[in-house]
């Protein structure tokens, strides 16, 4: 990955990046730290991340062809050779599986065996992330009412920045056409029954207008460039840094150019809200089955409170830990209150996934609601050694973006050192959302990045729910992985 400078062979340090995804090409610009000469690399960089390649199905079709061939070869062979060639063939391979009878062979094959079965042992215990070489994109608020927008290289390399003027009435417009946006999905996902067609395509109307005008905070199509190289960033992934200020805003439904895709079809993208008390966690090495934490309609039956869509989620949830076991162990608990929703998760899980109520404490602090009525949120809940890698709050919330939404719950979690959670931005009151549980986590389990698992919810649930799909922020690396 370094670069020598190629006049006297010192360390080179890149200053900027610059690529085409049409090229599949990357440009990056250094300075030489010893004598301080600029030079210049291209370098090929596909669209399809590496960490992906190995993923798509190729090697097995590969190996398919090569298969077919060698037995398609062995065929016109056999009949193009006369029968005493044929006879020498046989004898061999008959003496050869005779050699084959000798009881030191067993013992061969079962060290043979023993070996790819802790190969195969020790793959699956290799940290989640792996290393997709893809730019990040930091959104910040500066002072003075400016915007910036910076494009960073897979070397920490800036690639490019734009700094824009601040649109305070376009951005409290886009807030309340959220808002407006999360009331109509309450209350059109309120009903029975599934929406038409028609329904279907006048919610994505909406919902791609909003993306449209989200654009218009960046500068829309007259910003000088910074929307033509959002949409040709390089790879499948992408992560936005985005500043505590401006996390309301649902930047992954951003449509940069008029006509074009919005960024969750464009790219596998999440976000990452850094605030001082965020702190990282030391990645432990998951070992297969995954163990899930479920807790899922803990009032159910109490007082109306229930939610039957969290109870069919949990029950669908569970079956397809029954249907995968050698991957995926899934333990469902009904903690009371917050006391014993610690003990629980200080029992260790790889995944926590929540499906009921959400709320506002005294405090205004954005939490899951218990059955005792007290709002917890991910402060304090984790030991050190018992962080899960990934949280899916699949919430019902008491409003729209300002409890739900905007980072809060994700924010809180991230201070317990938590390393990616799925959120939404607005309750939930339909079917939709137990079927993007089922599709991300089937996802999951076929070994796609987190990034990719969020995408193919949202496209399969993107032909038969209105908004649902809409909803849902993943906060962390979009390349990580929790099935090797």
């Amino acid at each position: 990955m370094g670069m020598r400078c190629p006049m006297c062979g010192g360390t080179t340090v890149v200053e900027r990046e610059a690529w085409s995804r049409g090229s599949a090409r990357l440009v990056r610009l250094a300075h030489c730290e010893s004598c301080g000469t600029e030079s210049r690399r291209e370098l090929p960089w596909g669209r399809v991340p590496p960490s992906q390649m190995r993923r798509d199905g190729r090697g097995m079709r590969r190996f398919s062809l090569w298969l077919v061939a060698i037995l398609v070869a062995i065929w016109i062979a056999l009949n193009l050779t006369d029968f005493g060639a044929r006879s020498l063939v046989y004898r061999m391979l008959t003496r050869t599986a005779e050699g084959f009878r000798h009881p030191g062979w067993i013992a061969a094959l079962v060290i043979a065996a023993t070996m790819l079965w802790l190969a195969g042992l020790r793959r699956a215990r290799h940290p989640v992330f792996d290393a997709v070489l893809a730019p990040d994109v930091h959104i910040r608020a500066e002072p003075e009412g400016r915007l910036s927008l910076v494009f960073t290289g897979s070397r920490g390399a800036i690639a490019q920045d734009y700094t824009l003027d601040r649109r305070g009435e376009d951005e409290q417009k886009i807030l309340r056409e959220l808002d407006d946006l999360a009331r109509r999905s309450v209350a059109f996902e309120a009903g029975d029954g599934l929406p038409s067609a028609d329904e279907i395509a006048d919610a994505h109307r909406r919902v791609y207008a909003l993306g449209r005008s989200l654009a218009s905070i960046l500068g829309g199509d007259d910003d000088g460039g910074a929307m033509e190289q959002l949409v040709d960033l390089p790879g499948d992934h992408l992560l936005l840094r985005v500043q505590r200020e401006l996390s309301a805003f649902p930047w992954e439904l951003l449509v940069p150019l008029s006509g074009g895709q919005p960024l969750w079809q464009l790219y596998c993208v999440s976000r990452q809200i850094r605030t001082d008390a965020s702190r990282e966690t030391a990645w432990r090495r998951p070992v297969r089955p995954l163990r899930m934490l479920l807790i899922a309609d803990v009032e159910y039956g109490d007082d109306g409170r229930g939610l039957p869509q969290a109870e069919r989620e949990a029950q669908e949830i569970l079956e397809l830990g029954a249907l995968r076991p050698e991957l995926l162990r899934v333990v469902r608990r009904s903690p009371r209150d917050r006391s014993e929703l610690a003990a629980t998760l200080n029992e260790g899980y790889d995944i926590v996934h929540y499906a009921g109520h959400t709320g506002q404490d005294e405090s205004g602090a954005v939490g899951w609601v218990l059955p005792n009525g007290e709002t917890v949120d991910g402060r304090d809940l984790f030991s050190p050694a018992t962080i899960p890698l990934l949280v899916f709050s699949n919430a019902c919330g008491e409003g729209t973006r300002t409890t739900v939404g905007g980072g809060g719950l994700a924010l809180s979690f991230a201070e317990a050192g938590v390393p990616a959670y799925l959120g939404t931005l607005w309750e939930l009151h339909d079917a939709g959302s137990a079927a993007f549980a089922l599709a991300f986590y089937g996802s999951v389990l076929n070994g796609d990045t987190l990034g990719a698992a969020v995408r193919s919810a949202r496209e399969r649930s993107f032909r038969f729910h209105a908004f649902s799909w809409a909803n849902y922020i993943l906060y962390g690396d979009p390349t990580a992985r929790l099935i090797d």
